[in-house]
């Protein structure tokens, strides 16, 4: 590389310049895990920007939408500086560069890319305006390894609401005891719930709730997907108002919901009058097939519980069209004929990683609890999906 090909007139003093050489490949994954917190148009328009410094150490990168704060960390021995630019134009400049090594120069008022063949120039914000870096003293620490983090967090998810009529529902309760955590969504349509007693380390035996947004936990999911390895540690630190998850040189950082949870075990079921078995890819396909036939207001898809089978019909009155299909399926207790919104229950069954399904029911008029049928030994994790019924029109 020759990064002195342009002599640039009226450039900056050279004792108040930085120069970081690095790999494209390095700084782009860096500002890849940054782009989720970067709003793409913001009232603020300094949130609309990469903050990069150093303390003479490392380069660290951090980037926020006030609501989530998220760094990340390049071990690169540099001078001290402190620069925020906007993070669009850098990241698309960084994709655009097909060279393997760049020059980064940083002066007051810009930070400029160089390769063997050019230059690009991007000029500096303000950053003093950039919003401090969450304080994440005291609270509960906590460890887990990435992966069975990720997948933990991505079974629960998808039920958390999206009203901001009932902002408690918009996040997923994190309930910490000293043996087992639990995680739980609902948005009062379904429910799902996740006890592990290996999925957290508790060093300190501690026992809390705190509710973390529904966003903010999707985008921390996508990212500790990005993990270098599967096994990497993730440190949690859980406090009154603040969260964070620190792995693989990102830290990831997001307020708290201040909301009570409701009671949500009020409303799971402690028995059942009928329990179903059945396989649960053939299920989803015949629901898949079956519900192209509802109502698109309703989506209702009613399932015909049978001492053998399953069936599952449905109807779209407004177009004079219906389905039904049967598939194989163990009863026990009385027959019964139960209506769901289809697009819940299939949400909820593509979340069970079991090839069997176990559902247990009471009534056409309350919920219906999904779980994986059980192995036999000690479970370290269950998972329970709850969906509640709808009422049943007539064909």
């Amino acid at each position: 590389m020759q990064p002195d090909v342009f002599d640039t007139p009226g450039k900056p003093d050279a004792s108040t310049v930085v120069r970081i050489e690095l790999r494209n490949e390095d700084l782009l994954e860096a500002l890849g895990v940054l782009a989720p917190a970067v709003p793409s148009r913001s009232t603020i328009p300094i949130l609309e920007c990469v903050l990069l410094e150093s303390d003479g150490s490392q380069l660290v990168l951090s980037a926020t939408d006030l609501e989530i704060f998220v760094t990340r960390t390049l071990p690169i021995e540099t001078e001290p500086f402190r620069l925020a630019v906007p993070a669009r134009r850098l990241l698309e400049t960084l994709r655009a560069i097909d060279e393997e090594m760049l020059l980064v120069q940083v002066d007051p008022d810009a930070v400029e890319l160089r390769t063997s063949r050019g230059r690009y120039r991007i000029a500096a914000r303000g950053q003093e305006e950039f919003p401090s870096r969450p304080d994440l003293e005291g609270g509960v620490e906590l460890e887990s390894e990435t992966e069975p983090l990720a997948r933990a967090m991505e079974t629960v998810l998808f039920a958390a609401s999206r009203d901001d009529l009932r902002p408690a529902l918009n996040g997923v309760l994190w309930e910490v005891h000293p043996e087992e955590v639990r995680l739980v969504a609902t948005d009062s349509h379904r429910l799902v719930r996740l006890v592990s007693s290996g999925l957290i380390r508790n060093p300190q035996g501690a026992t809390l709730q705190a509710i973390i947004p529904e966003r903010a936990m999707g985008l921390l999911e996508k990212m500790l997907r990005r993990s270098d390895s599967d096994t990497d540690t993730c440190r949690i630190r859980l406090g009154a108002s603040q969260a964070s998850f620190q792995w693989s040189g990102t830290l990831f950082t997001t307020r708290l919901i201040q909301e009570s949870y409701p009671n949500y075990e009020a409303v799971i079921p402690v028995e059942w009058q009928r329990r179903v078995r059945f396989d649960r890819e053939a299920f989803l396909r015949a629901l898949k097939r079956v519900s192209l036939y509802a109502s698109t207001q309703a989506h209702q898809v009613r399932l015909h519980l049978e001492p053998q089978w399953i069936r599952l019909e449905a109807e779209d009155i407004d177009r004079s069209s219906s389905a039904e299909e049967r598939l194989p399926a163990e009863l026990e207790g009385d027959p019964l004929v139960i209506g769901f919104n289809a697009r819940y229950l299939q949400e909820a069954l593509q979340h069970l990683e079991s090839p069997v399904v176990v559902m247990e029911c009471t009534h056409a008029n309350r919920a219906a609890v999904l779980k994986p049928q059980q192995t036999e030994g000690p479970q370290e994790e269950e998972v329970l999906m709850l969906v509640m019924p709808v009422m049943l029109s007539g064909y």
